[in-house]
């Protein structure tokens, strides 16, 4: 095999663990429609008594008449647990069963320099990822 056939072999497989590793944690992803306009993104979090949904303070225009549209299309309605807006944070439960929680890095195995995924679901499709 020469070296462009072995880099292009690289490649491929990297492109491949890529689209793995969204998939896999694109069912952790949720749409959040707390504003008038375009949903926003929100994770589903490990926390104790459940998961909760992790999104930013500022897209969240209202209090109540919250729902996530899971990975699955399936929307369910959440209440509004906490807010800060001071580290732009707001946190979302509801009483279903959990979809499935972010599965998080052992701590420290994220180094500056390493290559990661920014994931988002702006509607009831599919993620979108971006590094």
């Amino acid at each position: 095999m020469t070296t462009e056939g072995k880099s292009e072999g690289l490649l491929a497989s990297l492109s491949e663990e890529l689209a793995t590793a969204v998939e896999r944690a694109g069912q952790s992803i949720v749409a959040v429609n707390a504003r008038r306009r375009l949903p926003a993104t929100g994770i589903v979090w490990p926390a104790a008594g459940g998961a909760v949904v992790v999104t930013a303070d500022h897209v969240v225009e209202r209090d109540e008449d919250i729902t996530v549209t899971l990975a699955d299309g399936a929307e369910v309605k959440v209440t509004l647990a906490g807010r800060d807006p001071g580290s732009d944070l707001a946190v979302l439960r509801h009483a279903s069963d959990s979809p499935t929680p972010a599965t998080l890095a052992p701590a420290g195995s994220v180094k500056v320099g390493h290559l990661v995924l920014a994931l988002g679901r702006p509607g009831s499709g599919a993620p979108l990822a971006s590094f």
